[in-house]
């Protein structure tokens, strides 16, 4: 009898021993480690991934101060070297100016020179026509940097005394001036007469009268026509 109910007693030690589990019999001891363990696995992923972030917008915030500093450097040497280019040029250009190539057409200056230089060096009169300014085509490849480069064609008619008038008149009217001859012809009066301060020869000449000035300069272009007594 005695071993009969040792026999059923380990009976049902085995049933019990057969049907333990781990998730109901030994998680359970392990649980508050197990997810302890998992919280600091996500806190030290958490952590590793914000200082990677930190990491990440630091170095974009050094990547762009040096491209904000690349760009300051840059225009400040824009700057440094257009500042040398006008100190350099500046002079040239107020020279230009004064000479009338920059700037609008000073036709009333030509006028008054081509008046003068017929006074002082006693020439017979002089006729002029000046016509409307033209803008001369530039090869595209040339950067004019806004501007345009004009002519006026300019038709003078004077009699002579001598060859040399003529000469003398041209090198005196081109002088500081932006101008460029086309072609002068010299005739003989008829009946010429070879007495003194009776003209003898009479010249045409066509030249041209150069400006440079920016295109949305609207200059006094009109046709100008005179006699110099």
């Amino acid at each position: 009898m005695a071993t009969a109910n040792q026999n059923k007693d380990n009976s049902k030690a085995n049933g019990i021993k057969a049907s333990r589990t781990f998730w109901y019999d030994d998680f359970p001891v392990i649980r508050n480690a197990s997810i302890t363990f998992i919280f600091c696995i996500l806190v030290a992923i958490t952590m590793a991934s914000s200082s990677q972030l930190l990491l990440d917008k630091e170095l974009d915030q050094v990547k762009s101060a040096q491209v904000q500093k690349n760009t300051s450097r840059d225009k400040f040497q824009k700057v440094d070297s257009e500042f040398n280019e006008i100190e350099h040029f500046q002079p040239h250009y107020l020279r230009l100016t004064q000479q009338g190539f920059i700037g609008t057409e000073q036709r009333l200056h030509w006028v008054e020179k081509i008046q003068a230089i017929q006074k002082s060096a006693a020439l017979q009169p002089i006729s002029y026509n000046i016509d409307e300014q033209a803008s001369f085509l530039v090869n595209p490849s040339v950067d004019m940097a806004g501007l345009e480069l004009h002519g006026s064609n300019m038709l003078i008619k004077m009699d002579l005394l001598h060859e040399a008038d003529l000469l003398q008149f041209i090198e005196q009217l081109s002088a500081n001036e932006f101008n460029d001859v086309q072609r002068c012809k010299i005739t003989r009066l008829p009946n010429a007469q070879s007495e003194k301060l009776v003209p003898l020869l009479s010249a045409d000449c066509t030249l041209y009268w150069i400006t440079l000035n920016p295109k949305a300069v609207a200059a006094d272009s009109t046709p100008t026509t005179g006699v110099q007594q």
